[in-house]
């Protein structure tokens, strides 16, 4: 999970582990980190559907719930991190869908 928008535009997304280097990843960071998922999933169909849900709960919030981070983005929005317990929140209601 990439949990905060870059400088440019909204790029807070779920990708496949193997996109995000260990090396990445630190104890103290909340901006990246890697997600196990139950192998009786297909990954694939989880992060398209997870990054479909989230970029609907990011219209229709008008990304209110997600928290301020650092500044504007280039098209002069604020850039935005998704917290662990909303990840969680989206994670879990996607599996609850695929199931």
């Amino acid at each position: 999970m990439i949990a905060i928008d870059n400088t440019i535009e909204p790029s807070i997304k779920f990708v496949n582990g193997e996109e995000i280097s260990p090396d990445r990843i630190r104890v103290s960071s909340r901006s990246i980190t890697r997600i196990m998922i139950p192998r009786k999933y297909k990954v694939n169909n989880i992060i398209e559907k997870l990054n479909q849900n989230l970029n609907i709960f990011r219209k229709e919030t008008y990304d209110l719930f997600l928290t301020p981070f650092k500044g504007l983005r280039k098209d002069n929005c604020y850039r935005r991190r998704l917290d662990y317990k909303l990840a969680k929140k989206l994670i879990e209601e996607t599996l609850y869908e695929l199931c």
